[in-house]
């Protein structure tokens, strides 16, 4: 039993007892569940921590700043820069763990034009996961012009990638253990990021063209009072903007549904010249390589596009770990 995608799942379906309890021993990996936890955990305990420095020290109002200005001045910008950092990391892997598991139901189920979907959408996923990097090395008052580059490159990818792969959970669908309610909740989480990002822009352009005297000064950018001109229309800009990472990362959490039957097998390492390390003192026990640096391969009996309706029975009728 192979998973061509480098994880693999817990149990499989084809009632070989025998050939599972050898996968079970042999092949130990990580859980991919980890990443959007991990990813989830950051965003929860590290937010509040960022909103009450930068509130305590007075770089920010206390009513919806935006995300970044929690950033903006030091010496909260440090641990900013660290959890955005750290986010982008976590994201990449998540969009390219979504990419392998989608990769082989696009196999199985011969939806060829899905496998390309899929890599376009983990393409745009990682320009995403870029652009968070962007806004965590420059902060808003400091370059302004980047921090802006990487902002609008964060929100315009992460919707269209929302909304390319909530399309993808409707043609997945058809697997008999995918979740009708995930695939319905994936495409409102979409819907909903396209709408915010809408009024998120539109709120910031007004709020700015009502209050020209912010554009002079960095700091009136980051306080806002409720006599200001263009209060409300800030407000909703920073409420959307929050709005949006909220949903973008439930998004994320809904991939658990996903991830939790499968499994990243650890790396094995193979020496070039087995000899040199595994070669008795007289010379004449030749050496084999105990292990492969494939992490696909589950055995040297199997090839790894042997019978694929045999190898993917588990997938073909979607019935996952019980």
């Amino acid at each position: 039993m192979v998973f061509i995608a480098g994880v693999r799942p817990y149990h499989a379906s084809d009632g070989d007892t025998a050939n599972m309890s050898r996968f079970s021993k042999e092949h130990h990996g990580l859980s991919i569940t980890a990443a959007p936890m991990a990813l989830a955990v950051v965003y929860i305990v590290t937010l509040p921590v960022l909103y009450f420095w930068a509130v305590g020290q007075g770089h920010v109002s206390a009513i919806w700043p935006y995300i970044s200005d929690l950033g903006a001045w030091r010496p909260e910008s440090s641990l900013f820069s660290e959890m955005l950092h750290f986010v982008a990391l976590l994201m990449a892997v998540i969009f390219l763990l979504r990419y392998l598991l989608l990769r082989d139901y696009a196999y199985v189920r011969n939806f060829r034009y899905i496998k390309q979907i899929a890599f376009i959408n983990m393409t745009l996923g990682v320009m995403e996961a870029f652009g968070t990097s962007l806004v965590a090395s420059y902060p808003t008052v400091e370059t302004t012009s980047l921090h802006t580059v990487g902002a609008s490159i964060v929100f315009l990818f992460g919707v269209i990638y929302l909304l390319i792969d909530s399309y993808i959970s409707v043609k997945t669908a058809v697997l008999r253990n995918h979740s009708l309610k995930i695939m319905y909740g994936r495409v409102a989480l979409g819907l909903l990021m396209l709408v915010f990002l809408i009024t998120a822009i539109g709120g910031g352009v007004k709020s700015g063209q009502q209050r020209m005297d912010q554009l002079n000064n960095p700091m009136l950018r980051l306080i806002w009072r409720a006599e200001d001109g263009g209060y409300t229309a800030h407000v909703v800009s920073t409420v959307s903007e929050w709005l949006m990472g909220a949903l973008q990362l439930v998004y994320f959490i809904t991939f658990i549904y996903e991830f939790q039957h499968f499994r990243l097998p650890y790396p094995r390492l193979e020496p070039i010249d087995p000899a040199v390390i595994l070669n008795d003192v007289a010379g004449t026990r030749s050496a084999t390589p105990r292990s492969s640096i494939r992490v696909e391969a589950t055995s040297e009996k199997e090839p790894l596009l042997g019978n694929k309706s045999k190898q993917f029975m588990y997938i073909a009728t979607g019935d996952f770990a019980q």
